[in-house]
């Protein structure tokens, strides 16, 4: 008959599993987010379209009717506290008639270029480091047991490897 501290250790063991699997979504996630959002979550693209907005005498009620959104969207774009999805920065490039390019990667008031850099580092990945250092301080706990590191050999030995390896 199974003991308490084999209970602990096969707790110990699914948190670490159920942690590590998280984890990998998260970084499935990640790599998503930096391929998709991060290509137009770039550092000009808000003040443009504040910027040619105000030189064209447009309202955020203008834009906001051409994109069937609300002028408050159209704020939060122009602000950056959201990102619009691509085809809608292009139709907002399209109806203040310049390029997508420019719009997204030029400072258009004063013709500053970037490559596209993110000005700080979004919300996923802070919360991938969260989880890693969680997930790492639990490996540290689950490695300093032997008792658990035994019934962890029992029950996935290829987990076991990989935390002694």
């Amino acid at each position: 008959m199974p003991n308490v501290f084999d209970f602990v250790s096969y707790v110990l063991y699914f948190e670490y599993k159920v942690m590590y699997f998280n984890l990998k979504i998260q970084v499935v996630v990640e790599l998503f987010f930096n391929y998709t959002y991060n290509f137009y979550l770039i550092m000009f693209l808000g003040k443009n379209i504040k910027y040619l907005r105000k030189a064209k005498k447009l309202t955020q009620k203008d834009i906001a009717d051409v994109l069937e959104v609300t002028h408050q969207m159209v704020s939060h774009y122009e602000s950056g506290s959201t990102s619009p999805q691509i085809d809608v920065v292009q139709k907002i490039a399209d109806f203040l008639e310049v390029e997508l390019k420019d719009l997204m990667f030029t400072n258009l008031e004063t013709g500053e270029k970037t490559e596209g850099r993110v000005v700080e580092k979004d919300r996923v990945t802070r919360l991938l480091e969260k989880e890693l250092d969680r997930l790492e301080a639990l490996e540290k706990k689950i490695k300093a047991n032997k008792e658990v590191m035994n019934t962890i050999r029992k029950i996935d030995p290829d987990l076991a490897r990989d935390l002694e390896g």
